[in-house]
């Protein structure tokens, strides 16, 4: 089981960033391997996951915390692809998202990839992913699988350090 962990600082506000995430169905524009979600009920999705060749459906369990600002997931059908995005403000104008994704690879081409690319690296295209549907830049900070580390501006052309 692959457990894939980043955090990316985005400048705009927590509610601005809270709000665009409540559209469930823009999520596969930055979550590597979700190519789509339906809902189903209330907190039920469908999600339709990407991994290697082969796509599955996983119905998930989809619930938003807004007091706690985070949006939590976990499969109820089909392979395990349990996740979390919890959001902080980092003061006025900035906002801190952490994605945890807990994932089962399935079948040998997953696992191969899952092997080969390793997981953070995944997280923290998603990070950049959701930059780009957000419509904000992120700083230069980030961290994943627990560590800290600096991403050079050349790696990220689009992002920028606020201004005071």
């Amino acid at each position: 089981m692959a457990s894939q962990q980043a955090s990316a600082i985005v400048n705009m506000s927590l509610d601005k960033v809270e709000a665009r995430l409540r559209d469930i169905a823009t999520w596969p524009r930055f979550l590597i391997g979700l190519e789509s979600v339906a809902q189903l009920a209330h907190e039920r999705y469908r999600f339709q996951v990407k991994q290697g060749k082969r796509l599955y459906e996983v119905d998930v369990s989809l619930y938003t915390r807004p007091r706690e600002h985070r949006f939590a997931w976990r499969a109820l059908s089909g392979p395990r692809w349990d996740g979390e995005l919890r959001l902080s403000p980092e003061g006025e104008r900035r906002t801190r998202i952490r994605l945890s994704l807990r994932v089962e690879p399935r079948g040998m081409a997953a696992v191969w990839a899952e092997m080969v690319s390793g997981s953070e690296a995944h997280a923290v295209m998603d990070m950049y992913r959701l930059q780009d549907v957000l419509g904000a830049p992120v700083t230069h900070e980030h961290e994943h699988e627990h560590e800290h580390a600096e991403v050079p501006a050349a790696a990220n052309p689009s992002a920028s350090t606020p201004t005071a």
